[in-house]
């Protein structure tokens, strides 16, 4: 064997073994992408987890604020108001966070299309879309052109419940 058959397989087995690296880096930043969208995931679940939190510690004023036109808003007390906006900013920062997310390509489609039917209830609310006008300019941009642009959701709003629920005993 000379010299050049021992550098053809020496080339030979670089090349192969350059394929056997890429082919493992590929599969390691496959596996990276799914840590990484379940991460994601979890941190949005964990985002709605501390926002329904605040919803149920303050269940009464939040479902006023949510029906409340301009005056009922007015006439509820400083303290209700800072609940009401406290709490529908922590929702909307957490829609906002998986728009973004979206966006990104973190969050699959039909994962944030689920999410837009839920979000859509909420902004659809008379009291949410006074809210709103207080508070759109501390939103992205892009959030709040596709919040203004959506149809409005189908979805029952949550104090839908209770009335169908009352109704029917």
């Amino acid at each position: 064997m000379t010299l050049s058959d021992l550098a053809s397989i020496g080339s030979f087995v670089s090349g192969v073994a350059v394929l056997i690296s890429l082919v493992y880096l590929a599969s390691q930043v496959r596996q990276g992408n799914r840590a990484t969208r379940a991460e994601i995931h979890q941190n949005i679940l964990t985002g709605w987890l501390s926002a329904g939190n605040l919803v149920t510690q303050n269940a009464e004023v939040f479902a006023r604020g949510l029906a409340a036109d301009a005056g009922k808003f007015d006439a509820m007390s400083d303290a209700d108001k800072l609940v009401f906006v406290t709490v529908a900013m922590a929702m909307f920062r957490h829609y906002e966070n998986v728009f973004l997310q979206n966006r990104e390509g973190y969050v699959r489609s039909e994962d944030w299309n689920a999410w837009t039917t839920h979000l859509l209830m909420y902004f659809n609310m008379q009291g949410v879309r006074y809210w709103w006008t207080m508070r759109r300019s501390s939103f992205s941009p892009a959030f709040v052109a596709f919040l203004e642009s959506a149809s409005p959701s189908s979805m029952p709003a949550p104090t839908d419940f209770f009335g169908a629920r009352n109704s029917a005993h």
